[in-house]
């Protein structure tokens, strides 16, 4: 996936990326947009930033026909919505800290520029006991836990996919150590948890820090 991220305070002037490590900018507040591309198959994607409507059909208003994107809920399971030059679920959401799946048609790619607020603040992402989806709320890239803030120890494996294998990776932390393999996850990426209690995926964060 290509992923580009700009930070922009508030008044619209540029203020430095928010690839890796965030940058310092002169106002509390900061709005910037995210550039994903998604190969054709299967991916797992967040919503980056905090957009004034969070609806799929808001986000990824420009997809191929026959795209879809599968939001995951552990009491139901998925639910689907596909794009037919328009989506069908018009009122289905994704906000930072969820996850979903996105089924690009083969042969096609489908491009999407995530604009919004960037969340600030004490962050918390609840999420419940079994498997659920999930991703950072700060649109920055890095190690899950040691950059990301989640606690390996509320977790008992995180899945990562991979478009271009259509496969999941699976890591497991060691209770009182860690990762000793440390997934990577990009920006606007989401992973699959696995936990054997509920939990919150916590971080407090700033553009300054």
């Amino acid at each position: 996936m290509k992923i580009k991220a700009l930070a922009i305070t508030s008044l619209l002037v540029a203020a430095g990326a928010l690839q890796g490590q965030a940058q310092e900018v002169s106002s509390a507040n900061a709005v910037g947009y995210v550039k994903k591309t998604f190969g054709a198959g299967f991916s797992l994607f967040s919503n980056p930033l905090m957009a004034e409507d969070n609806t799929v059909a808001a986000l990824l208003p420009g997809v191929p026909t026959g795209t879809v994107v599968y939001k995951f809920d552990p009491a139901t399971g998925f639910s689907s919505n596909t794009f037919v030059g328009v989506w069908l679920d018009s009122a289905m959401t994704l906000v930072p800290g969820e996850g979903a799946f996105i089924n690009v048609p083969a042969g096609s790619t489908a491009e999407a520029i995530f604009v919004g607020e960037v969340p600030q603040g004490n962050l918390v992402t609840e999420f419940p006991a079994g498997f659920s989806l999930a991703s950072s709320q700060v649109p920055q890239a890095g190690l899950i836990a040691t950059d990301l803030g989640l606690n390996p120890a509320s977790v008992s494996n995180v899945y990562t996919f991979d478009n271009a294998t259509q496969s999941y990776s699976t890591f497991t932390p060691i209770p009182g150590l860690g990762f000793l393999t440390e997934p990577t996850v990009a920006i606007g990426e989401a992973v699959f948890l696995e936990a054997s209690a509920a939990g919150n995926w916590t971080r407090n964060f700033t553009v300054s820090e």
